[in-house]
């Protein structure tokens, strides 16, 4: 165990990092889950759909009544690529979905209730993994990092403390490295935005591998926000206190003062 700074080595980041990712994907999966029976969500995308295959067959068969044949809506299909039939039924369900208030009232419930259940099950996934594990396990490490062999400490090799967990976890982890991204994947689902949503996410993941190149502790964004760093646990010393570390300064000096009089 020495002082200096032991910084965790790349491969074994990226490691800790997809096992700590997959074990919060199943929890925030399994939270929404949850979230979803208890707020009934699927009874309003149901709806939805419903409402969508009666207006698809009330217009098939209006069609085979004014045309003399039958035309079936595929709505998997391409809008380029469907017939002047299809085309034309399914601008009659769209008008319809559009101007039906029971229809607009259960998307707009889809919509806000998604931002909910993802913004809910995230945030205590990683309130769970990022800082209630950490503090448990001591020396900021999540499953991943125990399993790995790395920990957290703040840059000047001193143990960081929960305020420090806590930013780390709420400004970093949560806020700008899940819920950004993940806020612009469903407004791109939803079709809120447009072409936008990829190039801000890919201009994020840029700036990220631009910060661990470029920073002396290959830091990413949630450990500079808190002033902290990834460590190799098993060669690093991770001090209580400042002046813990301050102490141990002052022991090494004496004993090299000591060593240099013979």
């Amino acid at each position: 165990m020495i002082c200096d700074l032991q910084k965790a080595s790349l491969w074994k980041r990226a490691s800790s990092f997809l096992f700590d990712v997959i074990i919060f994907a199943v929890v925030a999966i399994g939270i929404a889950a949850l979230m979803s029976t208890i707020l009934k969500f699927d009874e309003r995308d149901d709806l939805i759909e419903q409402r969508k295959e009666a207006y698809v067959k009330k217009y098939e068969a209006e069609y085979l009544a004014e045309h003399g044949e039958s035309c079936e809506l595929n709505l998997d299909l391409p809008y380029d690529e469907m017939s002047d039939g299809q085309k034309e039924i399914y601008a009659n369900v769209d008008k319809a979905l559009r101007s039906d208030s029971s229809v607009s009232h259960a998307y707009m419930m889809v919509i806000s209730l998604s931002f909910v259940m993802i913004t809910v099950s995230a945030m205590i996934a990683n309130i769970l993994l990022e800082f209630v594990v950490p503090m448990i396990l001591g020396n900021g490490q999540t499953f991943g990092k125990k399993l790995f062999g790395l920990g957290v400490m703040r840059t000047n090799s001193v143990k960081a403390t929960p305020v420090a967990l806590f930013i780390r976890m709420l400004l970093g982890k949560h806020t700008i490295e899940t819920m950004v991204p993940v806020a612009l994947i469903l407004m791109m689902y939803f079709g809120i935005i447009g072409i936008v949503g990829p190039i801000v996410i890919l201009g994020f993941i840029i700036l990220e591998i631009v910060v661990v190149c470029t920073t002396h502790t290959n830091s990413m964004i949630h450990d500079l926000i808190s002033d902290t760093v990834v460590v190799d646990i098993h060669t690093q010393m991770i001090f209580e206190s400042e002046q813990a570390l301050i102490d141990y300064k002052k022991k090494l000096h004496e004993e090299e003062v000591s060593r240099a009089k013979y």
